[in-house]
């Protein structure tokens, strides 16, 4: 849980550090989403123990990004 971030449009990289070891264990590429897109945006982990993003866009549809490595 976190407070809002108001970020330029663009596409980004997002890593998770989870052994705090200064390198990325899971990172997901995420697409470039339109101007003035709100999304919340979650890290589920699936029924294999795998991890995802599920994101809720303000016009109520859900997108999955699934980790690049």
């Amino acid at each position: 849980v976190g407070d809002y971030l108001d970020l330029p449009a663009g596409a980004y990289t997002l890593g998770f550090d989870i052994d705090e070891d200064m390198n990325p264990d899971v990172i997901f590429e995420i697409p470039e989403l339109p101007a003035g897109t709100t999304a919340n945006v979650f890290a589920v982990s699936d029924a294999e123990g795998g991890v995802m993003l599920k994101a809720q866009l303000s016009d109520g549809s859900v997108a999955t990004v699934s980790p690049s490595i």
